[in-house]
């Protein structure tokens, strides 16, 4: 058993054996009993976190195969990444898969970098080259392509829920078009968060304003806020405690005061156009009230810190230059946690938009040197991107062999993943010549082009697109079905491109 008694501060100790809960993070790994018991059940790691009340505790489980002549792998030091996760695999008695060959490696890194797969010509022209740095190369091409810019446009558009739903026809056009002004030019990454968390006034003035036309409420941009930039899901803490992690009510209000200044009304210059909003920010607002003590909260950094502010001012700009401040515990962590799931299977910490203590990186130096290295080029998204594909774990091959077949946890080998939603029908288009016209978008775009989800397209939906209604990863399906499997057998996007006589 983990734990039976719990001291108090006032000198007492109480037998708490059966109100502590205890948790297993991989039940795939190992589960663990009402009384702490923790049994192996497959080769692997996991975490097994002990709750009373709000004290939490967390021990890494490593299940280790037996040790038959294992011979560890030389450590490289070339590159920051392969450095961290080789030396992981030694531990954990894993050798990594080879290097993917050429075919394979220029079809992955191309859906992954622009959304769409390489022409035949560009394949065959990629294996015929001799030149050792060829992969580095194409890598630098891609992200010079037009379709590198739609593709990232695209998912900050579902990130920041950038949508008809709630925001006006043009203004999702124009903070499309500012995403995509912000990828074209690599925008600094703390300058991009900066931009949306203090946007105010109509779209006309300011595009990013329609961030904060699309919230319901001051709790629903709080919520969005601290999912997209620190990857902090703060919902619970907003009536209780945080189950998991240790989010208080103070901890919620605090960071809401910082956003209660916001508010909408119609744009007066937009009489009659449906859902046009410009954001107001009222400098007299006070503190929220935290319901717990029914007294003003005062604004509170995630992590307990109480700035002390002017009054008259708006407070957001202060929350702004804290988030993405180098010493920041959560914006650049989250980023390049959130980052380098886009070109895995999974986050360094999985869920990427639920970063809590009770759900530790599964290598932790890993995500510090990324996360240090991402800091210390300013916040530039394509460094990264370019630090992650142009390592050997991203280049492993998805073929097993006979130490890390269990792992599906530490990047050994490349995991198969689906195609999402945009990235399926646009290669579709392009394999077949035949284009797709979506009602509700310009002729001529490409589905990664798309405003939002407001189009009329069968495919897309089954394939999972996100309708944009939450500020989660989790809202786009990655999932496979039968139904999906069909409709390549049969299905009308198939049919009809087969029958087409262009």
């Amino acid at each position: 058993m983990l734990f039976r008694s719990a001291k108090y501060s006032d000198g007492s100790t109480r037998d708490v054996s059966r109100t502590g809960i205890f948790n297993v993070n991989t039940e795939r790994v190992a589960r663990v009993d009402e009384t702490g018991l923790v049994s192996a059940t497959d080769l692997g790691e996991t975490a097994i976190v002990a709750r009373y009340e709000d004290i939490f505790a967390v021990a890494n489980f490593i299940v280790l195969p037996p040790d038959k002549g294992f011979a560890p792998t030389p450590v490289p030091q070339d590159n920051l990444i392969d450095r961290h996760v080789v030396a992981k695999l030694n531990d954990l008695r894993i050798r990594p898969s080879e290097i993917v060959d050429d075919e394979r490696f220029l079809r992955r890194v191309s859906v992954d970098l622009i959304g769409v797969q390489p022409k035949p010509d560009d394949v065959l022209a990629f294996v015929a080259d001799k030149d050792n740095d060829k992969r580095a190369k194409a890598i630098a091409a891609l992200m010079k392509r037009a379709e590198f810019v739609d593709w990232w446009s695209l998912k900050w558009g579902d990130l920041l829920q950038n949508s008809r739903n709630a925001a006006s026809d043009p203004a999702v056009f124009a903070f499309r078009e500012w995403i995509r002004a912000g990828v074209a030019q690599n925008m600094p990454m703390d300058a991009f968060a900066r931009e949306v968390l203090t946007a105010r006034g109509s779209y006309l003035d300011n595009p990013a304003a329609a961030y904060f036309a699309v919230s319901k409420d001051t709790d629903d941009t709080l919520q969005r806020a601290t999912q997209v930039f620190a990857g902090v899901r703060m919902l619970c803490a907003k009536c209780h405690p945080h189950p998991f992690e240790h989010w208080t009510q103070g901890d919620y209000y605090g960071v809401h005061s910082f956003f209660n200044q916001v508010g909408t009304k119609a744009d007066p210059r937009q009489t009659g156009v449906a859902n046009a909003k410009t954001i107001l920010v009222n400098l007299d607002a006070g503190s929220s009230t935290n319901p717990r003590t029914g007294k003003p909260q005062p604004p509170r950094y995630l992590g307990g810190a109480e700035p002390k502010l002017a009054t008259g001012i708006d407070r957001r700009v202060d929350y702004a230059q804290w988030l993405t401040s180098p010493e920041n515990p959560h914006f650049a962590r989250s980023l390049v946690n959130r980052v380098w799931s886009y070109f895995f299977h999974r986050g360094i910490i999985d869920p990427v938009d639920d970063l809590r203590s009770t759900s530790p990186p599964i290598n932790a130096p890993l995500l510090d040197a990324l996360t240090k290295d991402f800091v210390a080029h300013k916040f530039d998204l394509r460094h990264l991107m370019r630090v992650i594909v142009t390592s050997r774990t991203y280049q492993r091959s998805a073929v097993a062999n006979d130490t890390n077949a269990h792992d599906d946890a530490n990047f050994s080998h490349a995991i198969p993943r689906r195609l999402p939603a945009e990235a399926m029908l646009d290669s579709l288009v392009q394999a077949t010549g035949v284009k797709e016209n979506f009602s509700g978008a310009p002729a001529g775009f490409t589905a990664a082009q798309l405003p939002d989800a407001n189009v009329d397209s069968p495919f897309l939906t089954l394939f999972g697109k996100p309708q944009r209604m939450e500020a989660c990863e989790c809202e786009r399906d990655l999932g496979a079905n039968m139904l999906q499997a069909l409709h390549f057998i049969n299905g009308k996007s198939i049919l009809d491109r087969v029958a087409s006589g262009s």
